[in-house]
């Protein structure tokens, strides 16, 4: 029986782009037969952009800073409880300097609350904020003038 570059038996089955040559004995989801074509990278990757958002100007968007953006959320009164502008420093401290690091899709709630030592809760609506504000920055009408 001739044997493949690594001392094996060649797989036999139809050439593939997938694996060596030919057609892969693991089986692929669905759902991620777009990703293979793409590389390893791409599994579980997500690479949209925010709904609203314009690709081309990506360069162009500045988030605010979010010591800044930390003391703003206190000036607006339904989020004056959660006294955000606490953290500021805290946030910053941990490597948090623009607040689209602090929406759902770059930090989980529970990553968030250990990395500034918060609860669970707070640290969901510090996210929430962020999306809330980071939303408004890609569709062009941010501001931190207090409400």
């Amino acid at each position: 029986m001739p044997m493949g570059s690594i001392g094996f038996p060649p797989i036999m089955g139809a050439p593939s782009l997938f694996y060596n040559g030919f057609i892969s004995p693991w089986p692929i989801h669905p759902t991620m037969m777009g990703q293979a074509s793409q590389g390893l990278a791409a599994v579980g990757v997500n690479n949209s952009v925010p709904s609203g958002a314009n690709p081309a100007a990506d360069a162009d968007i500045v988030f605010p800073d979010v010591g800044d953006w930390a003391k703003y959320c206190d000036t607006i009164q339904k989020r004056r409880r959660a006294e955000v502008g606490k953290l500021g420093d805290k946030l910053i401290r941990e490597g948090f300097f623009e607040i689209d690091q602090l929406t759902h899709d770059c930090i989980a709630t529970k990553e968030l609350a250990q990395s500034v030592d918060i609860g669970i809760g707070l640290a969901a609506l510090i996210i929430k904020y962020a999306d809330e504000d980071a939303a408004k920055v890609w569709a062009g009408n941010f501001n931190m003038n207090p409400v």
